[in-house]
């Protein structure tokens, strides 16, 4: 009796598994929570978002998740269909619905999906993806399908950015992408650190060792202090790290569309960065990658 019941209970682990394994995407009674590491504009500060679902309800002859977390307009309803998830702004049913996620798309394929819907200042709310990658990956013990994805940051002929989605678990940017800026006027930069499913860890980013840059003893005792001056700055900027033992190994300076602009390799706990004739007057994130964590601080060029 008893192998028996360890073999089905074996049985009941490998199916719950591969069920949630072919989620597209995971649903209220999965008990979600996505940690995003990033800011809600270029003056909010980078911290850690808490995302999950507020209730799911019927309307427009449909089964919809009401999102929560922050920034605190990110309000919308996520209903899935087979491999594809949905997403309206509003419970009108006379407002657009958009597609957010098709995980049934081959390689080459591309479609238009929701972007940015929420930002009353453009007319721009769809945008063209294209499948660049498909691949099955697995985070812990769950096999999963990987689409690599590819869009133009700002129509064709702009910058391309790059972003995975993960089925069953969503954009390795912000699992609610199509509520969110993530387009350069848009001035933000979001990174998935995490996502659990009823307390049950299911994807860790593989350069983060946390799940909440906020809070924490172990994160609090490994903070490192960065001093950037001048910042705004015009022709150049020092970079200093004021923590025992620490260095600076990479500096990455990216545009605010998350374009990867410049990359510097250095051993020192304090460099400078030559950049005026390089960088155009704006605001820009600068990656600070060091022997003990990476850091991502804003700094402005002013002329």
């Amino acid at each position: 009796m008893k192998k028996q019941l360890l073999t089905l209970t074996l049985f009941l682990i490998f199916i719950l598994q591969n069920v949630s394994s072919q989620n597209s995407f995971p649903a209220f009674s999965d008990n979600p929570i996505w940690n995003v590491y990033g800011s809600e504009n270029v003056w909010g500060g980078l911290y850690t978002n808490t995302l999950t679902y507020e209730y799911d309800t019927l309307f427009c002859g449909h089964e919809f998740m009401k999102t929560s977390g922050n920034p605190t307009n990110l309000t919308g309803y996520l209903r899935v269909e087979d491999k594809k998830v949905f997403v309206r702004k509003s419970n009108n049913c006379t407002d657009k619905e958009y597609l957010m996620y098709d995980f049934s798309l081959q390689l080459n394929d591309a479609v238009y999906c929701g972007h940015n819907i929420l930002d009353p200042y453009t007319e721009i709310d769809t945008t063209l993806y294209w499948v660049a990658g498909k691949e099955s990956k697995t985070f812990f013990g769950v096999e999963r399908k990987v689409l690599n994805m590819k869009y133009y940051v700002n129509g064709p002929g702009t910058p391309i950015r790059t972003v995975n989605w993960i089925e069953g678990i969503g954009s390795t940017d912000h699992p609610f992408f199509s509520l969110v800026c993530l387009i350069d006027y848009c001035e933000s930069l979001y990174t998935l650190l995490c996502y659990d499913s009823s307390g049950t860890q299911l994807y860790q980013h593989p350069d983060f060792t946390t799940c909440n840059t906020n809070v924490g003893i172990e994160e609090q005792s490994n903070i490192l202090s960065v001093i950037i001056q001048p910042n705004p700055f015009s022709q150049h900027t020092t970079i200093k790290i004021e923590h025992a033992d620490s260095e600076i190994i990479k500096i990455q300076i990216y545009s605010i569309a998350g374009l990867k602009l410049y990359d510097f390799s250095t051993n020192r706990e304090k460099t400078s960065i030559q950049t005026g004739h390089q960088l155009d007057k704006g605001i820009y994130f600068i990656k600070l990658m060091t022997n003990k964590k990476e850091i991502i601080r804003k700094i402005i060029k002013t002329e």
